[in-house]
């Protein structure tokens, strides 16, 4: 469905697609965030050609960092992780790259509202070695002639390369690069104008600027080596290399040109890296027709510099003679940590059974001290009638980071920390059942209820203000825990003129902090607990070159805090000396629902060398005024009487 579906500003995006699975929703309205069964943003661990990606976003969340052309398969797993997977406790989003075209050279070029993408594979050895390369860039280059003091682009380049060895061995490598920026410069010059004792009028220059840039990105490396022994044992050794940086820098200056000049300079520069360097082996071993046996070994270095802060301002002013003031702050914040496992499991398979046993063992070192984890794994299905089954899981799966987000956006200031002695890692428990359905190869529903309780879980402390900053953060934050509880329905049509699916979702999700740190101790929802979301998409093709598309969701409000009215602060004789909001609780008010309804029609002509597509869209059809943010007013109104 990922380029059947309509896209905002026409451009299709992989996680939008995620997004429309049952148990998985955006965080705000027509932003690609993921949040799955209750769990926040940091929970999900997305992987590209096995290297993850801390911030897999554009535009503040607005578009994904993969670009569609490149991708040949994405795979969620949500809940039931097999036991390969850890270190995140909601999701595994696992993004393997296209491996290129063996016999001949294709393409294709797409230009949208936004951005423009171009896509080439091919072989370079024919049936030994092919290629695979996307770029993707933003239009916004054909601005600036017209000098707007803002500006903003992004853009990303996906490289694969493939070299079959005989028909036991494959090498591939691949290539990942993706920057955002933007910025800000605006210069003035200006004259002030005075007169003399003499009535003479003088004029002095007043230069001022400001400038800020900010600039984020992903680069990823990896090489990967595919063995067969024989035909029963398969291998998988892969060395992996990601990288996250993020750089703000801030600069204001002011002077009047006096004989000296008079004024101040201020200039500001922060720094965030995560470093991931990865070494996985995994095996594969076909003990029989019916059973497989699945184990390896993976070790990451962890180096997080989440903060390097530098800071600078200097003043001069005219007096009897120059004088000038300077202060400098430098600040730079470094953490790493170790993180080894080794796992097993064994899937066995029949006709009306199917299994999974695994056992998932975690090491994470950092700061002298070492946590241990054991993460068992089991699933089970049942075939009860032809196309009727009935399934189970149970896992625990540990997560040792977390993500200090300044708001409800992916940011790029948001900042990403590995547990410390202070900080424990987060533990989730994982229990869920379903039944699932298929008939006439056409048609599947499956409805499942799951629960899932969380430890560890970070939230910020009571009146502590939501900022970025890496410094003390142990001290700004407390830990509680979580339960999630959801049904999910799924419903999918996949053959014939009419396709599509729906998918919806009926949960609660509640943190609660029993030390009494946090709202008192007492319950309370989470931001994103959603009683209700409801993705519908439908496609119909008229014939082979016209088809129309619709998407249309439906999602309870989500929670946020709100004061319900102004009270005092009052002094120990009794009189007011201030007032402020008043709030309940935390997370106290539910937003109201989002809807939404985007439409599309794809024209296709079958050229020469290949096929031409237009798409015309229209995203939010009827013009819903979806809210996700709230500004509360708590001014006080005096009657006449004196009464407020």
């Amino acid at each position: 469905y990922l380029r059947e579906m309509p896209a905002v500003l026409g451009e299709p995006d992989p996680m939008k697609t995620v997004q429309k699975m049952p148990g998985v929703q955006p965080g705000m309205s027509a932003f690609a965030g993921i949040y799955v069964q209750g769990g926040g943003a940091e929970e999900n661990l997305m992987l590209l050609d096995g290297c993850p990606m801390y911030n897999a976003f554009h535009l503040m969340g607005l578009f994904s960092s993969f670009t569609p052309e490149a991708i040949k398969q994405i795979t969620l797993y949500k809940g039931f992780f097999p036991a390969k997977y850890g270190g995140r406790t909601s999701s595994v989003i696992d993004i393997r790259t296209k491996e290129g075209n063996l016999s001949k050279v294709s393409g294709t070029v797409s230009v949208g509202m936004l951005n423009s993408r171009l896509h080439v594979e091919g072989p370079l050895y024919k049936d030994r070695t092919s290629f695979s390369f996307s770029v993707r860039g933003t239009n916004t280059s054909i601005l600036k002639p017209f000098r707007f003091p803002y500006s903003y682009y992004f853009y990303d380049v996906t490289g694969k390369l493939t070299q079959r060895f005989g028909n036991s061995d494959r090498l591939y490598l691949s290539f990942v690069h993706g920057r955002d920026q933007f910025n800000y410069d605006l210069t003035e010059n200006r004259l002030f104008y005075y007169e003399d004792e003499g009535g003479l009028e003088h004029s002095i220059p007043h230069v001022s600027k400001e400038q800020y840039d900010l600039k984020w990105g992903n680069t990823s490396a990896s090489v990967r080596w595919n063995h067969r022994f024989g035909g029963h044992v398969f291998s998988d050794f892969a060395v992996s290399w990601s990288d996250y940086r993020m750089r703000e820098f801030s600069f204001d200056s002011d002077y009047l040109y006096w004989d000296t000049p008079a004024g101040y300079t201020r200039q500001h520069a922060n720094t965030s890296v995560i470093s991931d360097l990865i070494a996985s082996w995994d095996f594969e071993a076909t003990l029989s027709s019916n059973q497989k046996l699945s184990f390896g070994l993976t070790h990451t270095r962890h180096a997080f510099s989440p903060e390097k802060d530098y800071s600078l301002r200097t003043a001069q002013r005219d007096e009897s003679e120059s004088k000038e003031v300077s202060f400098y702050s430098d600040k730079n914040i470094r953490m790493t940590g170790g993180e080894t496992a080794a796992y097993l499991e064994d899937r066995f398979h029949s006709d009306s059974f199917n299994a999974s046993v695994g056992l998932r063992a975690i090491l994470f070192t950092t700061e002298g001290r070492s946590y241990p984890s054991l993460e068992p794994r089991v699933s089970a299905e049942y075939v009860i009638l032809p196309g009727l089954s009935v399934k189970a899981a149970y896992s625990r799966v540990s997560q040792y980071v977390h993500l200090l987000a300044s708001g409800e956006i992916a940011m790029p200031t948001d900042l990403w920390v590995p547990i410390t002695a202070e900080i424990d890692p987060v533990f989730s428990t994982h229990y869920s059942t379903g039944l699932s359905y298929a008939w006439d190869d056409r048609w599947e529903v499956s409805l499942e209820a799951y629960f899932k309780k969380e430890e560890n879980i970070l939230e910020y402390k009571e009146g502590q203000l939501v900022f970025t900053t890496a410094a003390d953060w142990e001290q700004t934050v407390e830990m509680g825990e979580g339960t999630s509880k959801g049904l999910e329905l799924f419903v999918r049509k996949t053959a014939g003129k009419l396709t599509g699916m729906a998918a919806y979702t009926l949960s609660k999700t509640d943190r609660i902090f029993p030390d009494g740190t946090i709202n008192y101790g007492n319950p309370f929802p989470f931001t994103y607990d959603r009683r209700h979301v409801l993705d519908c998409f439908v496609r119909y093709g008229f014939n082979d070159r016209i088809s129309a598309s619709a998407s249309w969701c439906f999602y309870s409000g989500s929670m946020t805090t709100a004061s319900w009215r102004p009270t005092f602060i009052l002094g120990s004789d009794g009189e007011a000396l201030e007032d402020v909001p008043y709030i309940s609780g935390r997370n106290n008010f539910r937003l109201p629902p989002t809807h939404r309804l985007d439409v599309s029609v794809d024209f296709r002509k079958q050229r020469k060398h290949g096929e031409r597509v237009w798409s015309l869209g229209l995203c939010n059809a009827y013009g819903a005024r979806n809210p996700d943010w709230v500004v509360t007013d708590n001014s006080l109104t005096i009657a006449s009487d004196g009464q407020i």
